[in-house]
């Protein structure tokens, strides 16, 4: 042991030193740091050194202690014949219960008596509260360190113990705490590596080292395990690199070292080029064997090591090297019992893994052994079965089976039972087994052999086998493609999703690789090849690949490959899922496209955000700003450095406010900043905003739908001082108005009166207004009369308006127009306006309404005989045809002259009613911008103050063929139509607009769609707007505009409102559009012809045109259909032409007519209609009928001369010819044959 060759060290190894001659140990007490040392290793809670005290009859008493608290305290002699060591718990032994009561409150003991009967006899006693503390394994090392304290105490215990009590008590803090083996750093520190790491800090901080280095020694090398160096140059101890040159050194040292010969070293220039003066080297074991060395290293200019460091750190190195040792042990210890566990608990699983129950049976059929896997109270029933036959404890049937097994075994030596059903136990289900049986010999004497019985619980698996099948029918039918190949990737089984993709059943794929299989379907199979290749690799795949089929088109499948495993782990094959998601990679990538769009989108928005001129904010539901642009930190520079994303929006204006963002001098700091912020919380919110430096800005604020909120600001500093330039504007307009303007205070003085004012009352500029109230300055019932209405008004509703009687300065009454409206603070605004001008126009206006008035009672004469005229003719109609068919058949010549000539003198009456009715037409060269501004006065001097009137009127004249009444009647029907659509609407603004536009038509414009007549591309037309921002005209109202009406909505429309308008637009050759999207405003267009040739001449039976044959008056052979909703009229015209030859089919209804033609458009050589039919006219059947016959024929007969003005927007091009009722036969036959003819 190194103790022991302590005083044999060789003379080279150290020399010695100013310390050796002068004393032969350290000043200080080392044993009080050793024993702190020991507490820390072993964790215990108190450790004391105790020596035989012969004064006191052998008595132990504690010498040293840590802590202090057991020194000086004896204890029985004894203790010290407890042997060299004793480890044991005061409180679980007791026979140690007088020890415990000497110990109070301590649990754990150890007791370690290295010396018993040596000179140098000491006992170190380790005590702990708690139970179980010390272990086996720490005895050695306190032992060891027993015996290096030992040596490294001076003289025998009285000695000893006289020098401890001589000399005072060492401070705790200059304790030796290194040569104890532990530093306070590890005090904490759990495990043998800690405490080894702090025994090598300790030696360090003790003997002044600059380095120390633990070296572990194996197979004949030497390796660092730690490195420890003073804290000024690192945190702590710490693993280090292999030091190659060291190692070298160590292993041509190794012979001094087996010896275990410290070895020192001084002077040398290796160390001198380290900067170390000095190295020792202390050897320790590993049992026999070199266990490592302990290399010390001090800076150059301390002193060498002494001989009483020699022996200490040698004891104390071989107290580390015993720890370092027990590490490694300790090591291999926990590895061997970690396998050794891992063992056991492989084969307890195994066991418990075991389904079966192995049940042995006596020669008399008893059961003697049973082996389950259960375990608990399951195995308490099993064992209580020992000694009972299987009918003693199992139903009969089962007993019975059982039975029947053991005999076939005993029979043939081995027997087995594939199912047999237990019945079930209460609430539980039926339970099934598989049994084997068998017989074994039991002893050599006994005749009969036992029986073996191993039952297995094959319920689950047969249950998983159903549920195998249940699923494999599931694969079966699954919509997806499964497959499965053997392990060389061939398919053995698909099912039937495969089949029908691929086109072949499962006995011709059998065989077949998957690219040979899919080969058929796919032109790009060999991908299914690549995946072979990586199952091996990655045991497995999962992915998605795309394929082209044989048209080109890509497919996409999601494919799965799962490996198939037997019984025992191994590899079988490989299964196979394959998914179409060609739908979903579309839609992915359509999503993928959209949410680029999105991105682009909100790039896109963000840009739009920063060009804006005004300054854009966007703060979330917790008013932190998310989104802003450039120009709102411009609009606010104070309030720059808080404008930044995150910050809400009362930092930003508490900012603002530190920093002279708004005037300082408006109103309190805190009351603005409430106010400001409230307004910010409304859902809307708009006002205006002044900053410090003078500029004005317009806040908009709403709420998003989230909680959040978007702001806007725009710069209106330009806009407020033209609004102070606009006051004063505003004033001097007042000053310059013709209408009498003033301003009235609270009591009814006046405040203010313009120049028109004081001249309409004949006041001086000079008299003082405020000597005057408003009403002195009516006189009569006027003050009476709006004492009782005006201020009422005025109170109620904050205005009135009406019209009133004033005396002028010369005595004369005038009646003039009087507005007042209360003002804040009480205040009127009188506004007097004089109305001999509108009087004088109403008067006008009086006398149009007579004009218009006559012509409406004309216009509805004239639609009176119209009717007559239509009724009448029917009548002549048929009885002209009769009586032209009696004279065709040569009968009654005379008679039929007769009837013809009357019937000529009744038509000729009619015509003269007719045009009694209708007026007939004085034309002239008319300036069309005349009648639009007569109309426009008429409307102002209606008094419409609600309506502004634009009128916009080309600078060169307009001129037309027309009846100037017409045209002023149509501009002022359309103004009057605008102006009441107007005020069916509430405006916020207070007022409506109209706009009346006059010019020449383009061609775009000749083109719009048309809602009444037509326009002859040939023709020049003028173009008369009226448009309005009214309430509009839905799908409905626009179909209704012209439809008549008895009575007039207005005043001023004289006429029959929009519905003439057709009329008077018809018969000059016009046409009206007319446009509105139903949720507001609509204009109406004329478009009025500039020449007089309104109406082409009709076809004639005898046109000029050229044919190839004359007309003959026969049309034999020819398909005629007539329509006339006249029963009468219907027979004569379809006999008429019967008689010249034709095949003809007759309709009352235009339906059945035109369902006629769209069954056999190619049947028909002609159409015969009438115009007035109850359900459809004669022009919109013939455009049903030459939307499916183009090129078909249609004569048009009628009674209305005035056929072209029934608003249908037509042209009369859709008719071969028209003809007048009554109709002879001879126009009827050679119209009917040239159109014909013609086609």
């Amino acid at each position: 042991m190194p103790w022991e060759r302590v005083d044999r060290l060789p003379r080279y190894a150290m020399k010695p030193t100013p310390e050796d001659q002068a004393q032969t140990c350290p000043e200080a007490l080392p044993e009080r740091a050793f024993l702190e040392g020991v507490a820390t290793v072993f964790g215990c809670g108190k450790v004391a050194l105790l020596y035989p005290d012969p004064a006191a009859n052998g008595r132990l008493r504690v010498t040293a202690a840590a802590p202090v608290g057991l020194k000086g305290r004896s204890f029985p002699a004894e203790w010290g014949l407890l042997g060299a060591w004793r480890q044991d718990d005061l409180k679980k032994n007791p026979g140690l219960a007088e020890m415990a009561a000497l110990l109070p409150g301590m649990s754990s003991l150890l007791l370690v008596r290295p010396c018993p009967s040596g000179p140098r006899d000491i006992a170190l006693l380790c005590l702990d509260p708690r139970p179980g503390v010390f272990t086996d394994a720490q005895i050695p090392f306190l032992e060891h360190s027993a015996r290096a304290l030992i040596h490294a105490l001076p003289g025998g215990p009285d000695a000893r113990m006289a020098t401890a009590r001589a000399r005072p008590a060492a401070a705790p803090e200059a304790s030796l705490n290194a040569a104890c083996g532990l530093c306070d750093s590890t005090a904490t520190a759990e495990g043998g590596q800690a405490a080894l790491a702090g025994i090598i800090a300790s030696i360090g901080t003790q003997f002044g080292a600059s380095r120390c280095v633990l070296w572990q020694h194996r197979e004949r090398a030497f390796r660092p395990v730690l490195i420890w160096k003073p804290p000024d140059t690192q945190t702590g101890p710490a693993q280090i690199p292999a030091d190659a040159e060291m190692a070298a050194f160590l292993a041509r040292r190794i012979e001094t070292f087996t010896s275990m010969r410290p070895v020192a070293l001084e002077e040398e220039a290796m160390l001198g080029r380290l900067g170390i003066g000095a190295r020792l080297i202390l050897p320790f074991r590993d049992g026999a064997e070199l266990g490592g060395v302990l290399c010390i290293d001090r800076v150059t200019g301390q002193r060498p090591f002494a001989h009483r460091d020699v022996a200490l750190l040698s004891c104390l190195t071989g107290a580390a090297g015993l720890l370092l040792c027990q590490q490694e042990t300790h090591r291999l210890a926990e590895a061997e019992r970690a396998l050794l566990e891992g063992e056991r608990n492989r084969m307890r699983a195994v066991f418990d893994l075991l389904p079966d129950t192995v049940i042995e049976l006596d020669a008399e059929r008893r059961y003697t052994h049973i082996h389950s896997h259960s375990r608990g109270s399951v195995r308490g029933r099993i064992d209580g079965l020992l000694g009972f036959r299987p009918e003693d404890c199992l139903p009969q049937a089962t007993a019975e089976a059982i039975h029947a097994l053991l005999d076939r075994a005993e029979a043939a030596g081995f027997a087995a039972l594939p199912e047999l059903v237990h019945p079930p136990a209460p609430a539980a289900g039926p339970k099934i087994y598989t049994l084997s049986a068998a017989t074994h010999a039991t002893a050599p004497a006994q005749a009969s052999p036992g029986y073996v019985l191993v039952i297995r619980d094959v319920t689950e698996e047969i249950a998983q086998r159903r549920e195998r099948d249940r699923l494999g029918r599931v694969v079966e039918h699954m919509t997806r493609e499964v497959f499965l190949t053997d392990c060389s990737h061939r398919l053995t089984w698909t099912n039937r999703a495969t089949e029908e993709h691929i086109g072949r059943p499962v006995d011709r794929l059998a065989g077949l690789s998957p690219r040979q299989a899919f080969g058929t379907v796919w032109s790009d199979a060999t991908r299914l090849d690549q995946v072979c290749e990586q199952l091996e690799a990655d045991n497995g795949f999962a992915g998605e690949a795309a394929f082209l089929d044989h048209g080109g088109t890509k497919v996409w499948f999601d494919i799965a490959v799962t490996p198939l495993c037997d019984g025992s782990g191994g590899r079988e094959g490989w299964m196979w899922i394959l998914s179409d998601i060609t739908e979903r990679r579309r839609d992915k990538d359509r999503l993928a496209q959209i949410a680029r769009r999105a991105r682009e989108a909100e790039e896109r928005v963000v840009q739009a955000i920063e060009t804006l001129p005004d300054a854009f904010a966007f703060f979330d539901s917790q008013d932190r700003l998310i989104l802003f642009n450039d120009r709102y930190r411009q609009f606010y520079p104070h309030s720059a450095p808080a404008i930044e994303l995150g910050q809400t929006f009362e930092a930003i204006l508490r900012y603002g406010l530190a920093h002279g963002e708004y005037p300082s001098d408006s109103r309190n700091g805190e009351a603005m900043l409430a106010e400001r912020l409230a307004r910010h919380r409304r859902p809307y919110d708009e006002s205006e905003q002044h900053l410090a430096d003078g500029r004005w800005l317009r806040v908009i604020e709403r709420r998003t739908p989230d909680g959040g909120y978007v702001g806007l600001r725009s710069d209106i500093t330009e806009l407020k001082q033209l609004a102070q330039r606009a006051q004063a504007d505003r004033l001097a307009a007042m000053d310059l108005s013709r209408d009498a303007i003033a301003i009235a205070g609270p009591d009814g003085h006046f405040l203010y009166m313009n120049p028109a004012h004081r001249d309409m009352f004949g006041l001086d500029a000079t008299e003082g207004c405020r000597k005057r109230t408003w009403t002195e300055l009516y006189d009569g019932e006027t003050p009476e009369l709006m004492t009782r209405t005006a201020l009422p008004a005025l109170d109620a509703r904050g205005n009135w308006r009406g019209e009133v009687w004033y005396r002028r300065p010369d005595g004369s009454r005038v009646l003039h127009e009087l507005s007042l409206t209360r003002r804040h603070a009480g205040g009127i605004l009188c506004i007097a306006r004089d109305l001999s001008e509108r009087v004088r126009a109403n008067r006008e206006l009086a006398r149009l309404r007579d004009d218009l008035q006559v012509a409406r009672q004309r216009e509805l004469i004239g639609h009176l005989s119209i009717g007559l005229t239509h009724d009448f003719n029917n009548l002549l109609a048929a009885i002209s045809g009769s009586a032209s068919l009696i004279a065709d058949s040569g009968i009654i010549g005379p008679n039929v002259q007769r009837i013809q000539l009357a019937v000529g003198q009744a038509s000729g009456l009619l015509r003269r009613l007719s045009d009694f009715g209708m007026r007939p037409p004085l034309r002239e060269r008319v300036d069309m911008r005349g009648p639009v501004r007569a109309a426009v006065d008429l409307l102002l001097a209606d008094g419409s103050g609600a309506v502004e009137l634009q009128l916009d009127l080309p600078a060169r004249p307009v001129m037309v063929d027309a009846v100037q009444t017409d045209m002023m009647q149509v501009a002022l029907n359309l103004l009057t139509n605008a102006r009441d659509s107007i005020l069916s609407e509430e405006y916020p603004t207070g007022r409506g607009r109209i706009r009346i536009a006059l010019c020449i038509a383009s061609d775009a414009e000749l083109r719009r769609p048309l809602a009444f007549g037509s326009v002859d591309p040939a023709r020049a037309y003028c173009l008369l707007e009226v448009e309005d921002d009214g309430p509009g005209l839905d799908a409905d109202a626009r179909s209704q505009v012209f439809a008549p009406r008895l009575f007039s909505p207005s005043a001023v429309d004289c006429g029959s409102g929009l519905a003439i308008l057709p009329s008077i637009v018809g018969k000059n050759g016009g046409a009206i559009a007319l446009t509105s999207d139903g949720a507001s405003g609509a204009r109406f267009s004329v478009f009025w012809p500039l020449d007089s040739d309104r109406n082409a001449a009709p076809a004639t039976p005898d046109g000029s045109r050229h044919r190839s044959r004359p007309l003959s008056g026969r049309l034999d052979g020819h398909m005629v259909l007539v329509t006339d909703d006249n029963p009468d009229v219907l027979r004569v015209i379809s006999a008429i032409l019967e008689n010249a030859g034709a095949e003809v089919a007759g309709c009352t209804m235009a339906e059945d007519a035109l369902e006629a033609v769209s069954e056999d458009p190619r049947h028909w050589d002609l159409l015969v209609t009438d115009y007035a039919m109850p359900s459809m006219s004669g022009a919109r059947l013939a455009r049903e009928v030459h939307a499916h016959v183009p090129d078909l024929p249609v004569l048009l007969m009628t009674a209305h001369t005035d056929w072209r003005t029934h608003g249908e927007g037509h042209s009369g091009r859709e008719f071969a010819a028209v003809l007048g009722k009554p109709i002879s036969s001879a126009d009827l036959l050679a119209a009917a044959e040239a159109a014909i003819l013609d086609r």
